[in-house]
Formats: structure tokens, sequence, C-alpha cells
């Protein structure tokens, strides 16, 4: 059986600067040296230090939505991108080709209908 790895600074900080480049839990653990159970036994035992790298992992994704917003108003390509994936029903070019097939086939079946009732009589 292994000895433990301590749980020291350094170790902390490689996972802190893993996940501000936002790594997975296996890459982050990699780049710190520990396995992932190793990161597991530590986060029973260190809740307030693990509730701290949870916030650190959110970190990518907040700073990636402050340039999406910041460039909403200066680049109408990131606005569009951005409707069809905020708003997807009224803005995303596969529910609005979505709405036009059925529309077709909505017609065509009521066309079909029309036809036969006038063949028939």
């Amino acid at each position: 059986m292994s000895r433990p790895t301590i749980l020291n600074q350094e170790k902390v900080k490689k996972l802190e600067e893993a996940f501000l480049l936002d790594c997975t839990i296996e890459e982050a653990c990699y780049y710190a040296g520990i396995s992932k159970q190793t990161y597991y036994n530590w986060k029973e035992k260190n809740e307030e230090l693990f509730d701290h790298l949870d916030i650190i992992r959110l970190s990518p994704i907040f700073k990636a939505r402050r340039t999406v917003i910041g460039a909403l108003e200066s680049d109408i390509k990131v606005a569009q991108w951005y409707l069809e994936r905020k708003v997807k029903k009224e803005f995303s070019i596969k529910e609005i080709e979505e709405k036009k097939k059925q529309t077709i086939n909505t017609y065509v079946i009521e066309h079909v209908h029309t036809s036969a009732d006038q063949i028939s009589t």
C-alpha cells in the first residue's frame, strides 16, 4: 500500500492553474501530479478548499460569457450566434428550417386531400 499524497500549497496552486484553463478534473490531477482518487479523498476532508476550487472552475465560463456579451454590440455575427443559441425557437436556423418543412408538409397534405375529394366527386 502506497503512502497518501500530502496536500500542500504547490499542488493546490497547480490545481487552481489547471482549473483557470478550464481543464477537467482528470487533467488538473495530471498537472498537479496526483491521482483522481487522491483529489476526491482530499475533497472529502477539505470542503472549504474544494468549494474554492469549484468556484475557480467557473472562471473560464464567466470570462467567455463576458467576452461574448461584450461583443454583442459591435459584431452582428456574434449577436446572431448568441440569439441562435439563447432563443432557439425564434432564431435557430435548425428550428426555422423545421418550421418550413412542417409548413410544406401541411400544405402538401391539405392539397392531396383536396385533390382526392375533387376526384371522388
